[in-house]
């Protein structure tokens, strides 16, 4: 959203940023996937911003994505396959076509209930139960901007300050705007958990300790 952005051009499933399989983005039994979007296209496509699986039915750690017959964004844990307890739409998440979004979703397996939840620029939007296991480990790697690499549609457009980290973040935290509030952009293990990976301003970091 500030700076270099990287702009994902052609929206035909070739487009998408990759990064190898590594235990620190699965695994987790507490967890959150942010992303600034802009999505040039807006129509009746899946166009992911995260995920983690091979497929649809297999090696699935979780997966966002905005869903183009509804609009709204969808978020899984674990294997989709007909969504059964694992997640699916959420609703009063649309977005426009050409407009800057943060998207976030959270997870928190300790939860009685509401262990999924999704946020759209800072404000809490719907949950679902989910799972009460931790993410799963698969063996896929990390998409940004495709569901999976033999997937026939991405995001056409742009990704930003995309973060995946091993806490579920309060809707406090997610409130704040995260490029005026420094503690928000220091990226340092208090701030962001104990594992996490940060696209920001074009530049890839994937932090382990």
């Amino acid at each position: 959203k500030v700076g270099l952005a990287p702009r994902l051009p052609n929206g035909n499933g070739a487009d998408y940023l990759s990064a190898p399989d590594h235990s620190s983005l699965e695994g987790m039994g507490k967890l959150t996937l942010e992303a600034w979007m802009y999505d040039e296209l807006n129509d009746t496509s899946a166009r992911a911003l995260i995920s983690k699986r091979v497929n649809y039915n297999s090696q699935i750690s979780y997966f966002l994505y905005k869903n183009g017959t509804s609009g709204n964004l969808y978020f899984y844990i674990g294997n989709a396959g007909g969504g059964s307890g694992n997640g699916s739409e959420f609703a009063g998440t649309t977005t426009a076509a050409n407009t800057w979004y943060h998207a976030a979703a959270t997870f928190d397996k300790d939860l009685p209930s509401n262990r999924m939840k999704v946020y759209l620029d800072g404000v809490y939007k719907s949950a679902q139960t989910g799972p009460s296991t931790a993410v799963p480990v698969t063996t896929s790697p990390l998409y940004l901007g495709v569901m999976n690499s033999s997937y026939a549609t991405s995001l056409k457009g742009k990704l930003d300050e995309v973060r995946i980290s091993n806490t579920a973040r309060s809707a406090d935290w997610l409130a704040v705007d995260p490029l005026k509030d420094e503690s928000r952009t220091a990226e340092t293990p208090s701030d962001f958990g104990g594992a996490f990976l940060s696209l920001r301003n074009g530049i890839h970091n994937c932090v382990v300790f």
